[in-house]
Protein backbone atom coordinates (compact mmCIF):
# COMPACT_ATOMS: atom_id res chain seq x y z
CA UNK A 1 0.00 0.00 0.00
CA UNK A 2 2.80 2.38 0.82
CA UNK A 3 4.15 2.19 -2.72
CA UNK A 4 0.66 2.41 -4.26
CA UNK A 5 0.85 -1.16 -5.60
CA UNK A 6 -2.06 -2.48 -3.54
CA UNK A 7 -5.48 -1.12 -2.65
CA UNK A 8 -7.89 -2.11 0.05
CA UNK A 9 -11.01 -3.88 -1.18
CA UNK A 10 -14.46 -2.46 -0.65
CA UNK A 11 -15.12 -4.86 2.26
CA UNK A 12 -12.10 -4.90 4.60
CA UNK A 13 -13.95 -7.22 7.00
CA UNK A 14 -13.59 -9.95 4.37
CA UNK A 15 -9.89 -10.24 5.25
CA UNK A 16 -10.89 -11.97 8.49
CA UNK A 17 -8.84 -9.75 10.77
CA UNK A 18 -9.90 -8.57 14.23
CA UNK A 19 -11.74 -5.24 14.26
CA UNK A 20 -8.68 -3.30 15.46
CA UNK A 21 -6.53 -4.47 12.53
CA UNK A 22 -9.34 -3.79 10.07
CA UNK A 23 -9.33 -0.20 11.32
CA UNK A 24 -5.57 -0.04 10.78
CA UNK A 25 -5.98 -1.27 7.19
CA UNK A 26 -8.64 1.36 6.51
CA UNK A 27 -6.37 4.06 7.93
CA UNK A 28 -3.55 2.87 5.66
CA UNK A 29 -5.90 2.98 2.65
CA UNK A 30 -7.03 6.51 3.48
CA UNK A 31 -3.43 7.60 3.93
CA UNK A 32 -2.50 5.99 0.60
CA UNK A 33 -5.30 7.90 -1.13
CA UNK A 34 -4.23 11.20 0.44
CA UNK A 35 -0.56 10.71 -0.49
CA UNK A 36 -1.42 9.86 -4.09
CA UNK A 37 -3.99 12.65 -4.36
CA UNK A 38 -6.95 10.33 -4.83
CA UNK A 39 -10.34 11.30 -3.40
CA UNK A 40 -11.32 9.99 0.01
CA UNK A 41 -15.05 9.46 0.10
CA UNK A 42 -17.71 8.83 2.67
CA UNK A 43 -17.53 5.11 1.87
CA UNK A 44 -13.96 4.94 3.25
CA UNK A 45 -14.54 7.31 6.16
CA UNK A 46 -17.67 5.45 7.25
CA UNK A 47 -15.57 2.31 7.80
CA UNK A 48 -13.66 4.05 10.59
CA UNK A 49 -14.72 4.21 14.21
CA UNK A 50 -15.81 7.72 15.26
CA UNK A 51 -12.52 8.27 17.10
CA UNK A 52 -10.31 7.47 14.11
CA UNK A 53 -12.61 9.31 11.70
CA UNK A 54 -12.41 12.43 13.86
CA UNK A 55 -8.62 12.21 13.97
CA UNK A 56 -8.39 11.81 10.16
CA UNK A 57 -10.73 14.76 9.59
CA UNK A 58 -8.78 16.87 12.08
CA UNK A 59 -5.40 16.08 10.49
CA UNK A 60 -6.63 16.33 6.87
CA UNK A 61 -9.69 18.65 6.92
CA UNK A 62 -10.07 18.41 3.13
CA UNK A 63 -10.91 14.70 3.42
CA UNK A 64 -14.16 15.39 5.24
CA UNK A 65 -17.11 15.22 2.86
CA UNK A 66 -19.04 18.44 2.37
CA UNK A 67 -22.08 18.74 4.66
CA UNK A 68 -25.39 17.92 3.04
CA UNK A 69 -27.43 20.91 1.90
CA UNK A 70 -30.44 21.62 4.07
Amino acid sequence: MRQNRHRLGSDPAAYGLPAYWTQVLVLFEIHRRIRHEEPVGEDQLSLLSPLYRGLVEQRWPNTAPAPAAV
